[in-house]
Order: C-alpha cells, then sequence, then structure tokens
C-alpha cells in the first residue's frame, strides 16, 4: 500500500473511532456529567481581555500549560496542531504561514527584505528577528489569529498575527518552577522560573531563564543547537490605575548547522531513497545526490555541504504603561532590540563547493501608543492607535576558499500607521454589532548592495509606500452559546526593499488583498463541546514571488542542450561585460533555443521578480471535545484551495529571457488538505495522581515548499508527498499538582518531512523537520 494511502487510512480511522466509539464512552460514564465542563480562555486579540469563543476572529489558542507539559519551545512544534499553518525553516530564521499566505523574499540573504505575511509579536511589541519564535519558555499563551488584522495592529500583516504572550509577575505570593527536559540526539532542556513580590501587591520580579542542548539529527558528532536565554519581568503597581512593566532579555543561540543544508533524510520521501555518493575521484571528487539510483547534476544538488553554522547574540528591552481612568484606557509600548552574528556556511557553485564566512546584524526600535474605551464604559467598544517601527539590517558574506567576490547587503525598513477600530451594538436589537475599522500606513525600505563586479554601491530598492486598509463586520448573538460573525477586510503588504525597477523606473506596486470572511463560533453538550467554524475567499492583488533561475544562463535542465553560460568578465579591457552563450559548437546564441524570441544580456541582479493575481477559498474547523470526565479530544480540519490566476515574471538576469506568464501554477504551502488531531484519557489513581497517555496526528496532502516557476525542480526535492505523522505522549501528574512527569515519542514512524527547500543559482538548501525522538519532561512547582 503506498505510503499516501496508508496516512489516509489512519487519519480515516482516527477520526472514525472519535465519530463511532467515543460517544459511548460518554454514555457509560458513571461520573456526575455536570462537573466537568470547557475552560474559558481569556485572549487579548483585540487589545482587551475577552472570552475567546466572544472574538470575533477565526482563531487558536495554545494555553503556556499544554506547552509545558508537552515540552514544546519553538514556534513550529507549538503550531503544528493549527491545520492551516505551516513552518518555514529558513537561513534566518521560521517564517510562518498562515492559509497559504506565505513570504518567500530574501530567504537566502539571510533577510527579511520585505514586509511579513504573518507577523510574530512577543508581548505585544512586532518582533523580524532571526530568532524570534524559537526557545520559548514561561509562556502564558500563544493566540493565532487567521486573516489580516491590520485595523488594531501595529503590523500589517495580510496573512494573521502570531502573539505570544509570555508569563507576567504576580504581586501576591512566592514562587518558583523547574521543568527538565532529557531525550535522544543528546537533547537537554533545562528552564527555571522565579517569582517575588518585592512589595506586596505594588512591585514584583519574575527572573525566568532557559538553557536547550540538541545534537543534529542528520549529522553524528555535530550539536546542532545549543541556547541560553535570561528574561527579567518587573512589574510596578505605581498607582490603583497605573501599571509599568519593563521586560530585559538576553538569547545566545548557537546552530551548529546539522540540521540545515546538504543533508541526507532519515526516511524515504515520495517513494524513493535520498542518498548522497561520490561522482568522479582524486581533486575532481564530486558527492552528489542520487534518486532512485539517478545521479543529479553536480551543480544542481549536492550533498556535500554541511550547512550553515550560526553564533548569534540579542539582548532586548521593552515595556508596557497602562493607565485607566473612568474614560478611557492608555497603553503604551516602547521596544528596543539588537541582534549580532557570526558564522561558517557553505555552498555548491557549479560543482564547486565553497565556504564563506557570515556576518549578520539587526537593530530594531518600535514603540505604539493606543487609546481604548474604559471598562464600564458599555456603549460600544472602540480602539484607537499609532505606531512606529524601524529595522536596520546587515548581512555580509566573505568566501574563504575562493576568488569570489564578497557578498554584503544592507536593508531598512521603516512603518509608521495609524489605525482605529470601532464595535457598535445596535440600539433597537443588542444582539447585532456592527464593526468598522481604518489604518493608514507610510512604509519605506531600501537595500544596498554592491555593484556588478564588485564596482562600487548601488541601490537595489529605495521604495515608499503608503496604504489605506478598511475592515467592515458584524456580531450577532443567535443564541446564548453561538456567535456567528462575518467581515470584509483589506490589508496590502510594502514592496521587497530589494526589488528592482522597470524600465521606467518604476517598482512593483503594493500587495493588496482583500478578505471575505464567515464564521460561528459555538459551544454545545452542556458547555462540553466546543465548535468553531469559519469559510474565507481572498483576493490578492500585485502578490511577489520571487525567482531563483540559475544565474549562470542557459542550462542543459532548462533547455536541453550543453550551452556554455555568460561568464562576467572581472578584469581586463571588457571587465564588466559578458562573453555572449556559446552553443556546443563554439556558436553565439542569440536567441532562447525554445521559445526563438531574441534575449540579450543586463547587468542587474542575478534574479527575477514576478508579481500577479492570487486567489484563495478555504474553510476550517476547530472542535474541542470534553467527551467524558476522562476523555477529550481536539480536531483541526483546514480545507484550502489556491493558484494563481496570473503570475507574470520579468527577469533582472545577466541575460534578460522573455517575460513568461505561469497562469494556473499552485502556491507554495498550501496542501489542499490539512488535519490535526489529539486524544487523551485520564486514569484517576488515587491518592497517587492522575496518569494521561495522548496520541496526536498530522496529516497534510501532498504539496510544494517552493512554488518557484522559473527554476524546474527536476529531482522533485522541493515536493512534499502526502503524509501522516503521530506522536505518543504520557503524562503523570502528582495528586497535589507540584510535580509532573511526561514521557513522549515523536514521529513514531521515523518520517522526513521537508521544511524547506531553496535553490538560489545553483546552490540548493534542503531542511527537514525533526526524526523519531524519545524524551521525558520532569516538572516541578514550588
Amino acid at each position: 500500500m503506498k505510503k499516501k494511502s496508508v496516512g489516509m487510512f489512519f487519519a480515516v480511522l482516527f477520526l472514525g473511532i472519535a465519530i463511532g466509539v467515543l460517544p459511548s464512552l460518554a454514555a457509560q460514564d458513571d461520573s456526575s456529567s455536570d462537573q466537568f465542563t470547557l475552560e474559558e480562555v481569556t485572549v487579548t486579540a483585540q487589545k482587551r481581555e475577552e472570552n475567546q469563543q466572544k472574538v470575533p476572529i477565526a482563531m487558536d489558542v495554545i494555553t503556556g500549560e499544554e506547552l509545558a507539559k508537552q515540552g514544546k519551545l519553538n514556534i513550529d512544534d507549538i503550531l503544528k496542531n493549527v491545520a492551516n499553518v505551516a513552518i518555514q525553516n529558513t537561513s534566518e530564521g521560521m517564517r510562518v504561514s498562515i492559509r497559504g499566505i506565505t513570504d518567500d523574499s530574501g530567504t537566502m540573504s539571510g533577510q527579511h527584505v520585505g514586509g511579513s505575511t504573518v507577523a510574530i509579536n512577543v508581548d505585544g511589541t512586532y518582533n523580524n528577528m532571526e530568532n524570534v519564535g524559537q526557545n520559548l519558555f514561561d509562556v502564558e499563551r500563544v493566540e493565532v489569529l487567521f486573516g489580516p488584522q491590520s485595523t488594531m495592529y501595529g503590523s500589517n500583516a495580510p496573512g494573521g498575527i502570531v502573539n505570544i504572550i509570555t508569563a507576567a509577575p504576580k504581586t501576591d505570593k512566592y514562587s518558583a518552577s523547574l521543568t527538565q527536559e532529557i531525550g535522544t540526539y543528546h537533547t537537554y532542556n533545562t528552564q527555571i522560573m522565579l517569582n517575588a513580590p518585592v512589595i506586596q501587591d505594588k512591585v514584583a520580579l519574575r527572573l525566568a531563564a532557559s538553557r536547550n542542548v540538541q545534537d543534529s539529527y542528520v549529522q553524528s558528532g555535530v550539536t546542532a543547537n545549543d541556547s541560553k536565554a535570561v528574561r527579567l519581568k518587573g512589574l510596578w503597581n505605581i498607582l490603583d490605575n497605573l501599571t509599568f512593566t519593563v521586560t530585559g532579555t538576553w538569547d545566545k543561540m548557537i546552530n551548529g548547522g546539522g540540521n540545515a543544508s546538504g543533508v541526507v533524510p532519515f526516511d524515504t520521501q515520495d517513494g524513493n531513497w535520498y542518498t548522497s555518493q561520490t561522482v568522479g575521484a582524486g581533486p575532481d571528487a564530486v558527492t552528489v545526490w542520487s534518486k532512485d539510483g539517478k545521479v543529479s547534476d553536480p551543480w544542481t544538488w549536492d550533498g556535500q555541504g554541511v550547512g550553515n553554522s550560526n553564533d548569534q547574540t540579542t539582548k532586548s528591552i521593552s515595556a508596557e504603561i497602562t493607565w485607566k481612568t473612568s474614560l478611557l484606557n492608555v497603553t503604551a509600548t516602547p521596544s528596543y532590540s539588537k541582534s549580532s552574528s557570526t558564522g561558517i556556511g557553505s555552498e555548491n557553485n557549479q560543482g564547486q563547493e565553497q565556504e564563506f564566512e557570515m556576518g549578520r546584524g539587526n537593530t530594531q526600535k518600535g514603540a505604539e501608543l493606543r487609546i481604548t474605551n474604559a471598562n464600564d464604559f458599555t456603549l460600544f467598544q472602540w480602539i484607537l492607535g499609532g505606531t512606529y517601527y524601524k529595522s536596520v539590517q546587515s548581512s555580509s558574506q566573505v568566501y574563504i576558499n575562493s576568488t569570489a567576490a564578497a557578498n554584503t547587503q544592507d536593508t531598512t525598513q521603516q512603518k509608521k500607521a495609524i489605525y482605529g477600530n470601532i464595535v457598535y451594538p445596535l440600539w433597537f436589537y443588542d444582539s447585532l454589532r456592527l464593526t468598522a475599522g481604518y489604518r493608514q500606513s507610510w512604509d519605506t525600505s531600501q537595500s544596498v548592495a554592491p555593484g556588478p563586479g564588485g564596482a562600487g554601491l548601488t541601490t537595489s530598492g529605495s521604495p515608499s509606500y503608503t496604504k489605506p486598509d478598511l475592515k467592515y463586520g458584524f456580531e450577532y448573538d443567535a443564541t446564548t452559546d453561538m456567535m456567528v460573525y462575518g467581515s470584509y477586510a483589506t490589508s496590502y503588504r510594502s514592496g521587497d526593499a530589494m526589488a528592482m525597477p522597470d524600465a521606467s523606473g518604476n517598482y512593483p506596486a503594493n500587495e493588496e488583498l482583500k478578505s471575505y470572511t464567515l464564521g460561528a463560533k459555538s459551544r454545545w453538550l452542556d458547555n462540553r463541546l466546543q465548535l468553531n467554524a469559519s469559510a474565507y475567499y481572498y483576493d490578492y492583488k500585485n502578490k511577489l514571488c520571487t525567482g531563483f533561475m540559475a544565474a549562470y544562463g542557459i542550462t542543459e535542465a532548462a533547455f536541453g542542450g550543453d550551452y556554455i553560460s555568460a561568464v562576467l568578465q572581472t578584469s581586463g579591457p571588457n571587465a564588466g561585460t559578458y562573453q555572449p552563450v556559446l552553443t556546443p559548437d563554439g556558436d553565439p546564441l542569440t536567441k532562447d533555443p525554445v521559445t526563438g524570441l531574441p534575449f540579450t544580456f543586463d547587468l542587474h541582479d542575478p534574479n527575477s521578480q514576478g508579481t500577479g493575481t492570487f486567489t484563495s477559498k478555504g474553510l476550517d474547523l476547530q472542535a474541542n471535545w470534553i467527551i467524558t470526565s476522562r476523555d477529550m479530544m481536539n480536531v483541526s480540519i483546514s480545507y484550502m484551495n489556491e493558484t494563481w490566476k496570473t503570475l507574470h515574471f520579468h527577469y533582472y538576469y545577466y541575460m534578460v529571457f522573455p517575460d513568461q506568464d505561469f497562469k494556473g501554477v499552485t502556491p507554495a504551502n498550501a496542501p489542499e488538505w490539512s488535519v490535526t488531531a489529539d486524544y487523551e484519557h485520564n486514569f484517576l489513581l488515587g491518592a497517587w495522581g492522575t496518569l494521561t497517555p495522548r496520541v496526536d496526528m498530522q496529516y497534510k496532502t501532498s504539496y510544494t515548499l517552493n512554488a518557484d516557476p522559473t527554476n524546474p525542480d527536476t529531482m522533485g526535492f522541493s515536493d512534499q508527498e502526502s503524509y501522516a505523522k503521530w506522536d505518543l505522549s504520557a503524562a503523570f501528574s502528582s495528586a497535589s499538582g507540584k510535580w509532573s512527569i511526561n514521557a513522549y515519542c515523536k514521529n513514531i514512524t521515523n518520517y522526513a518531512v521537508k521544511s524547506m527547500y531553496r535553490n538560489q543559482q545553483g546552490s540548493v538548501t534542503l531542511n527537514l523537520s525533526e526524526p523519531r525522538r524519545f524524551g521525558a519532561t520532569f516538572s516541578i512547582k514550588f
């Protein structure tokens, strides 16, 4: 039986058990049924504390208690049970994709050169650092908001928002905790927390620290990750209505490169073994990948690379000042952070392995001021805000064993915005509320890099963008336990800082999203079953797609002939010019051998940019069910239908090929179906405590990791087949609740899910998610 069929069989079987068998458990349960219900989850998605079920936004929430119990530290692990979310592990950190809205800008340069498609906020401040979403600890909850939220947030991310809220200091009592995880691949993760009320009910400090070490799962003897972090959070209740919170964080992450490029997967992919082998002998020997015994072209894939090692240090400080009056609430959140990193990397360039030293820096500063209605003002709800953000990123790549010119790049982004949102209940029908929102943004971006041949500096991009965003919606309380909502919202994404102007000097237009959403949130069975559903339609205009076709021009893979590529002249009378492309007979080639159209040489940066119309329609369904007092199940199902209606590329190339239209290409990270589910049962052991075994399942239909139509992946490395992954765990909690231990086995079938693929100018990177891992997490509270 094919792997796809096996995965689908188990996924259907799992859901079938839930639908057909588990209801009988409820009937057999002899406990008092009115004693167990779903908890009310408080969120701040709309910048005020509210019940999650009363927020008219499609969203998911993961509590800190669940994160600690399952030993989840990184965004990809935390969000893997949200069906419509995908994580891309790029060279510069994790990028989150929601409902197929993906950011593919600058994935090889180590910089976010465009605005975020999904924004990650930590304690209310937007963060674009490389390590954001990694090494999370002492977290209160994570809120995932689907779709644009521009009229209530400082970042106008069209795909959605991920809010990470760390635990706040408590002024009423001392407390402490210790969590220790030990697992395979020499996994050691230690977390400590100490909360101290310095002045009772007035001043408190909360110190949290983490140390996480793990060996590579693809290269023996290599430490893949070694991170240390310390967070000190202080709370001062200056007055009864005036609160000041300040957070300082120090983080050091060492990535040994064992989980990056040039890896050998630990299981089959696409029904074939992917293995490395050596081609040639002596000094000309090259290690390449093979698929079913077919050797790839050395420049297309090289399995010899060790991946990128990286040593990064980040320091940040942020604050939140909240003043509550009888008329309004005022909140200010200034922030500043700075990171620097150094490392060693390698890449394959036309069959030549090249090592290089990397250096990166990122400085961010921002501030947000928002004013909302007072808590006791019930006539209507409103929010007004203004935000400022500036990021300065720099990167350098100096080759060690090559004469290739060094690569450097400096990127500056600046974002300003004002926004407002109002929710007004109709006076003649208080079950119906109307929503209206507005945002005005002013964004600038600029990237500076060496010119052709290293002769001086040229500005790659200096576009300015301004665009209003709108939101209209409604909320309707159909019953006490059901709310129906709908919205029309727009959002835009500022252009790529590396964007090149066209022949007329115009930069790519704003990316513009129009989204239509209809949803419902409800609870049933005496508050034991929660069903949330939302349907959406996205119309995305001017969506940017970055292409990285081989910079050396015509290749055998592209045109079926051994054409000699254009070569840049770096010295002599023809410096800064290109030799013509030659046929196998040595004759100059002046036209595309496939289309017959002429082409010319161009000294622009060797990449290509495409823009087009992108549409997406889908359905999200979430179910949380307390089946009995001892059984609970969560299911998340997502259906997506996405396509490029138009996708038009213009090549800024060593040679300019005719523009092409790639209408109908499927976007990246857009599986048609995604299903996640988990089930747990509590065994009550009396005075001993509670034993809770749990099974988690994740299923996705096939998709591509990098929908770059300019760079055909003849070996299929970018294609991820349909798969099902399973995790098992068993947690024991003491009767006092003071301590617990959780043993787990993650990815029990040892299936290698591809998490990122890039082929830029013949330099290939493939990242994989984790293999089968065993471990245990012990936690104790004081």
